[in-house]
């Protein structure tokens, strides 16, 4: 019964805006911390397809920074 209600919510959600509904089903929204708007669900959205897309750019930039303090581990051992 839970389910049932709350794929009512989701597609009574979709009657303020398509993209507002379809937020819901992103894993991590729920209804108490659902996108507020069109353009925050958009701006979600957005971000969520990035992600899967192109990686999680903070993670990505974090082993990058770390590999570049390894490699200047490496020549400072190599130099000193």
């Amino acid at each position: 019964l839970k389910c049932a209600v709350t794929d009512a919510m989701k597609r009574a959600a979709r009657h303020f805006g398509e993209r507002l509904g379809n937020a819901l089903y992103i894993k991590g929204n729920s209804i108490r911390n659902a996108p507020i708007d069109n353009k925050t669900a958009l701006d979600r959205l957005e971000k969520e397809e990035n992600k899967i897309m192109f990686g999680d750019q903070t993670q990505l930039k974090a082993q990058l920074e770390e590999q570049q303090q390894q490699q200047q581990q490496q020549q400072a051992e190599q130099n000193g």
